[in-house]
């Protein structure tokens, strides 16, 4: 019997034709009777890699209404959370944010009205307050919508980023902003009260810029201590709010003490910014 009528079999290693009934192959030392994974020898770079499957979640259908999840996440937050994070979605966020915009806006011109201008140059004066206002009026959706985004991005990637993605930390973290619309029809309500009405007279420059620091220092405690109060309030409700969120959106994988301590410091970071402002 000749060599080519030698039976052989492929080594599960290399793939080297061996003599049957050879316990090695001659070419790697792999055993022919086991698997190249019990072998001991790593596999050659022809091996083909091995990859661990994606984790495969049962499909979740929506319960909530956009009008059902809003108000559930006054009653019932952790149900509606849980809702939101597993059917994202943003048609919420932007009722919220369109509603956040248009109690801004009134709020600021409430304030704007508490503040009349006469004399010679009061005109003038009323006009530039008039074109700073638009101004701002502008920008408050643009800064909402910019800082949404960006804590949502920081969110995501605080709370195992790998569980989830920036849709559904998105739709959660802008969920979570209700309780600044709340804090900002009860702050509305309050500058429209508590914020007494003052008339400059810019018949004298100078006693009308002394008319406008003695108006805001009797309005500090409102315009600033007020407003830190509530939005300290606002970021720690929001926060107990969103930790559900991330608690769900990422099925379970970050914990709600610790996604609760992701958006209390990203927000503190928010609230910070806000802070400082109200003195420049």
């Amino acid at each position: 019997m000749g060599l080519d009528d030698v039976k052989r079999t492929t080594c599960p290693q290399c793939g080297q034709l061996v003599p049957s009934g050879n316990s090695y192959c001659g070419k790697c030392g792999a055993s022919m009777s086991r698997s190249p994974r019990s072998s001991g020898i790593e596999p050659t770079s022809s091996s083909p890699s091995i990859r661990r499957p994606r984790p495969q979640y049962p499909h979740y259908d929506r319960k909530l209404s956009l009008l059902g999840r809003i108000t559930k996440l006054l009653t019932s937050p952790e149900e509606a959370m849980e809702d939101i994070s597993l059917a994202p979605d943003y048609g919420g966020v932007i009722v919220l944010f369109i509603a956040w915009t248009i109690i801004s806006i009134i709020s600021f011109n409430i304030a704007l009205q508490k503040i009349q201008f006469v004399g010679p140059y009061g005109d003038d004066v009323n006009r530039m307050v008039a074109a700073g206002a638009a101004g701002v009026v502008m920008l408050i959706p643009v800064v909402l919508i910019i800082r949404w985004l960006i804590k949502s991005y920081l969110i995501r990637h605080a709370c195992d980023s790998k569980s989830w993605n920036f849709e559904t930390a998105a739709s959660v973290t802008g969920y979570a902003y209700l309780p600044n619309i709340i804090f900002s029809i009860i702050g509305l309500f309050t500058v429209w009260l508590l914020i007494p009405s003052v008339v400059i007279d810019t018949v004298d420059i100078d006693l009308a810029l002394a008319q406008m620091d003695i108006f805001t220092a009797q309005t500090m405690w409102i315009t600033v201590g007020l407003s830190t109060l509530f939005s300290l309030l606002a970021l720690f409700w929001k926060s107990h709010i969103g930790s559900y969120g991330a608690y769900f959106g990422t099925h379970k994988n970050c914990e709600k003490g610790s996604a609760f301590g992701s958006f209390l410091m990203i927000g503190f970071l928010g609230f910070i910014i806000d802070f400082i402002s109200n003195f420049i």
